[in-house]
């Protein structure tokens, strides 16, 4: 199985969405890369994945397969993991060209309709 369906698995056996800390539990998708927001390079998604975990999620969003959702904090404590970066919320949208220093906004990964 490719790192690709790996991931669309995991996404869609997840009934709520995926939250990357969930995702970078496994030993295989956990790197050195970061995915942030596309027209936001500020607005982190996550970091910490492998390359080609973030090239799969990047082509299976692109192919309009998966999608991101904004979610609060809570689904990736529940996990165990977060970032430590200031907490980035979409009423800070249009600010967010602005943003001189990284800011997590925290989604889930999720299959798309």
């Amino acid at each position: 199985m490719t790192v690709k369906e790996q991931i669309l698995k995991l996404v869609g056996s997840s009934k709520a969405g995926l939250p990357y800390a969930q995702l970078t539990a496994h030993d295989e998708f956990k790197g050195s890369c970061a995915l942030s927001h596309a027209k936001f390079p500020m607005v982190q998604y996550w970091q910490g994945l492998s390359q080609p975990a973030a090239e799969a999620i990047l082509e299976l969003a692109t192919e309009g397969i998966i999608r991101h959702e904004p979610t609060d904090t809570l689904a990736y404590v529940a996990h165990g993991s977060t970032l430590e970066l200031p907490i980035f919320t979409l009423d800070q949208i249009p600010h967010a060209k602005a943003l001189a220093k990284p800011h997590w906004m925290p989604v889930l990964l999720i299959k798309a309709q």
